[in-house]
């Protein structure tokens, strides 16, 4: 399957899709003038080293990406889990391993077609048209280069090709759709009664013997995380030329340089009505041609456009609307059309003008002239502008200084710090899991704690934490991991205890309830005895947001009923079981789909194959590539 899929791509030309800026300017590196060189690779892909800089980069730009989702002020913790790094760092060797692999299939993406899309991002254009100052400014303030972007590009494309490919190749049955929704829409009716740890009477005596002898046994689970204090300077485009304004002459300086900018062309209001050609013969298009000329002598007996329109014409867009167009400028619709519509004056109809899809008839209802912006109407947005530009200019000359400096003395912050005349801040003490305020963000993490950051004593190289914002810092104070002392972890080693005492007696319980289950004892005899009342769930789905959806889970797990309940006990969790009665199970039906439901159903197992296929692709490629992990340089 895998050969077939990379012999089917290999012959492909590639379309490049030009995704949203914000998603590749949220997800992929800095400017190539702020990376750093290191012999050192958090993962080696064949001979391909993924460093901990792109790894601790791709870790902050995810923050930054669901920081403009969620807003400033979201809580990000989740992203700082090792869980989520890993997953990260996944991803890159994902994307490596796609890239080597397209490689050698000869898969590539034609420059001219890449250029194509490039041009045409509104972003990179003034006036209308792409602008390569624009285009490099565009990339820089967002932390990119050019190499960069492109690249992201095409290795997005290259994955969304195979997906798509994966996705044509599946082929589903009308029987593989109705046995997925009998599952998918399958009803589950069950009883149950959660047992809890908390309620269960255990010894809460704990010797100091027998506290001592626990913490002994896992003190690998009492350490004291290490923790940095560090020195850092911080260079911020919204900081800089606060106080300074664009003067009058400044701003009508840009306004004539930017002049085709503010000029709104003419516009004209337009219905038609069109008529098809069936056929590719001179006999269908002479019979169009009678029937728009028909249309035409009936507009000019004095009928309505906007009645024949709805009559006669063929586009459906628009004949319901009288054949409306809206406000038409130059460059939008098939040349002859944009001829035939601007040669007309106002309240005319045209001749039947032949256009790429059929006969036209055209009326300009209204015609707005071209009309100027005067300055006064863009004052504020060029002002706006000028404050941007040299915002940026400030930050990246500040910038270059810094680096320079870094580089010149590599292990002194404060020579850095007085070559760009900016204070040298002394951050709070921090580990290396977790910060809040400034060092909560982990590519600032990931460079304190690297090895030779604190062995060496070097400033680190600048790092780019969100576009225009960038620090540089050295480790002040470093004081690595160690073991906790007995003393300072004595209660949570009793709580420790208790809560294994509580597990062990429930883990006991639930198993003598659980064979008297099996024995055919009801779980409401069972929860008389308890004293409670057990949980009734009625044809529910398996996403029913009423219920436990770990409890869901496992009911829907168990097999069948028959002419007796199934019975179970069911471990949630150290300090929470289940009993379960499971009474019936009725599969959905899918002769209650319509067409576009059942549509719907062969897209959504489509996309699920595919996704499932694309997984056996990477493992594939997983399984042929020498892939190396330094488990320890993961931040």
């Amino acid at each position: 399957m895998l050969q077939a899929i990379r012999e089917t791509l290999s012959g492909w030309v590639l379309i490049v899709i030009v995704i949203l800026l914000a998603l590749p300017f949220a997800l992929f590196g800095v400017n190539s003038y702020f990376e750093t060189n290191t012999s050192m690779s958090v993962a080696k892909v064949g001979e391909t080293e993924i460093t901990p800089d792109e790894l601790a980069r791709a870790i902050s730009n995810e923050r930054n990406y669901f920081r403009e989702i969620l807003g400033a002020d979201a809580d990000l913790d989740f992203l700082n889990t090792a869980e989520r790094k890993r997953a990260t760092l996944n991803r890159l060797v994902d994307a490596e391993l796609a890239r080597q692999d397209a490689r050698e299939a000869g898969i590539t993406v034609p420059a001219g077609r890449l250029r194509e899309r490039i041009l045409a991002v509104e972003a990179f254009q003034v006036a209308g048209q792409f602008d390569n100052d624009q285009y490099l400014r565009v990339l820089t303030s967002n932390g990119l280069t050019p190499a960069r972007y492109e690249q992201s590009i095409v290795d997005e494309t290259l994955q969304a090709e195979i997906g798509t490919q994966l996705r044509a190749s599946s082929i589903l049955s009308e029987t593989e759709i109705d046995r997925h929704v009998r599952l998918r829409d399958q009803t589950r009716s069950f009883r149950s009664i959660m047992l809890l740890g908390a309620e269960i009477e255990a010894n809460s005596e704990v010797s100091d013997e027998q506290a001592q002898a626990y913490f002994d046994a896992n003190s690998g689970d009492y350490m004291r995380a290490a923790h940095v204090i560090v020195d850092y300077v911080e260079i911020k485009a919204d900081d800089l030329v606060a106080d300074e304004q664009p003067t009058e002459q400044a701003l009508r300086a840009e306004y004539e340089d930017q002049s085709a900018r503010f000029v709104t062309p003419e516009q004209r209001l337009a219905s038609h009505i069109l008529i098809n050609i069936d056929g590719s013969d001179a006999d269908a298009e002479r019979a169009a041609l009678v029937q728009a000329e028909a249309a035409k002598t009936r507009l000019d007996e004095g009928e309505d456009f906007a009645e024949v329109a709805k009559l006669v014409s063929a586009d459906i867009g628009s004949s319901e609307q009288g054949g409306d167009l809206g406000w038409l400028e130059r460059g939008i619709t098939d040349p002859a059309f944009e001829s035939g519509l601007f040669d007309l004056a106002e309240g005319e109809v045209s001749e039947p003008v032949r256009g790429a899809d059929g006969y036209h008839l055209i009326q300009l209802r209204e015609l707005r002239a071209e009309q100027a912006k005067p300055f006064e109407d863009v004052r504020a947005e060029l002002s706006t502008e000028w404050m941007q530009s040299h915002r940026e200019e400030a930050f990246n000359t500040l910038s270059g200084k810094l680096v320079d400096q870094v580089n010149a003395s590599p292990k002194s912050l404060q020579r850095a710090a007085d070559a760009v005349e900016l204070p040298v801040q002394r951050s709070a003490q921090f580990e290396n899991a977790f910060a809040t305020g400034l060092f909560a963000d982990p590519a600032l993490r990931a460079a304190a704690f690297d090895d030779l950051a604190i062995k060496r004593n070097r400033v680190s190289e600048p790092i780019v934490i969100a576009p225009e914002h960038l620090i540089v810092l050295q480790v002040a104070e470093h004081q690595p991991s160690a073991p906790k002392s007995f003393d300072d972890v004595k209660d949570q080693v009793i709580v420790a205890i208790r809560a294994e005492r509580r597990a062990e007696l429930l883990a006991a319980q639930a198993k003598t309830l659980g064979d008297r289950l099996n024995a055919g004892e009801s779980v409401a005899v069972i929860g008389e005895e308890l004293g409670k009342a057990p949980n009734l769930a009625e044809a529910v789905v398996r996403t029913a947001a009423s219920q436990d959806p770990r409890a869901l889970a496992e009911v829907f797990k168990l097999r069948r009923p028959g002419a007796e309940p199934v019975r179970a006990a069911i471990k949630l969790s150290e300090q929470e079981w289940l009993l379960i009665e499971l009474t019936a199970a009725v599969d959905g039906d899918p002769s209650g789909l319509d067409d576009a439901g059942r549509e719907s159903v062969r897209q959504q197992m489509n996309n699920h194959w595919a996704t499932l296929e694309f997984s056996g692709y990477l493992e594939h490629l997983r399984s042929v590539t020498e892939i190396e992990i330094d488990e320890a340089r993961i931040p």
